[in-house]
């Protein structure tokens, strides 16, 4: 009895046995080759150094992308695929062609009237057959994301302008100046850039998030209004904790006493006085003047050596 008892025990592992493992062969799948690039690929792309956002006067209805190849020597016509369009606002040509030789071709993007001050986007690819998905190039991308915006922002003057931060900046940045009669804004456009902050030499505080434009209102009696920016720095180089720059009540109601420290010094000379602050934490008061020269004003570089 004990024998049968030992023989039966056998064949029930070697039938489990059997069993396992005809499930693990029927389970194991089958990868399927990914398909090989086309050798005779151009290597179209999108340029990095391509603009993507535009902001443009209410009377023009396109923008030129660039593309570019690898290989350019025969002529060749480009498919693009819109894959992204919420407005229908835009009109994207479904090819694009290079001339032989030529290793760069624009691609048009024609669209309407848009609403003032509302960005439009829309995306669009080249076609997989004209590039290689295997191959990461660092010069471009074969996706591309246009924002395009309309509004009546034009220059100051020649539009150059200067515009000093005596908190975060070691010297006078050049600017573009910009004036929206429909909005009544002054635009001061880049005022902070990598190069500066490191010549202020910020160091690892340097990497916050940072206000591509500063927009401001002059009041009929000299005064000057915003709500905040960015400088482009995280306190102690933490993320999450950026420094901003507000118009005093703007922050707190309590400071409104600070608001009238900003104000019109001369003709096209502005001081203004923000309350340097981290949103959580605190901030360092309204003690530290910025300077703006709208276009025509006078030289700041020479203005702040008396």
């Amino acid at each position: 009895m004990h024998a049968m008892k030992n023989f039966k025990r056998i064949f029930f592992i070697i039938g489990l046995g059997a069993f396992l493992w005809s499930s693990c062969t029927e389970d194991i799948p089958v990868r399927e080759e990914s398909p090989a690039a086309d050798p005779e690929s151009m290597q179209v792309y999108f340029p990095n150094s391509q603009k993507y956002k535009y902001e443009l006067p209410p009377t023009v209805f396109e923008v030129d992308i660039d593309l570019k190849r690898e290989k350019s020597a025969k002529a060749a016509t480009v498919k693009i695929i819109v894959t992204s369009d919420l407005t229908g606002v835009f009109t994207v040509p479904e090819t694009v062609s290079f001339a032989a030789g030529d290793s760069t071709a624009k691609l048009t993007i024609t669209f309407d009237t848009l609403e003032q001050f509302k960005p439009y986007q829309i995306s669009f690819k080249i076609e997989d057959q004209y590039i290689n998905p295997y191959v990461v190039n660092p010069d471009g991308t074969t996706d591309f994301n246009l924002y395009v915006e309309h509004n009546d922002f034009l220059p100051v003057g020649n539009g150059k302008g200067q515009f000093y931060d005596s908190f975060t900046l070691a010297s006078v940045a050049d600017v573009s100046i910009t004036y929206s009669e429909k909005k009544d804004v002054y635009r001061i456009s880049n005022p902070y850039t990598l190069a500066l902050l490191e010549e202020a030499e910020w160091g690892n505080w340097i990497g916050g998030p940072i206000s591509e434009n500063i927009e401001i209102q002059i009041t009929s009696e000299g005064k000057v209004t915003w709500e905040f920016w960015y400088l482009g720095l995280n306190y102690q180089g933490v993320s999450g904790y950026p420094i901003k720059a507000y118009f005093p009540s703007v922050l707190d109601e309590s400071l409104a006493a600070l608001d009238d420290k900003s104000v019109k010094l001369q003709d096209k000379l502005f001081k203004l006085h923000p309350y340097f602050y981290i949103d959580g934490l605190g901030g360092f008061g309204a003690d530290y003047p910025v300077f703006i020269s709208l276009p025509g004003g006078p030289n700041l570089n020479e203005l702040l050596a008396q």
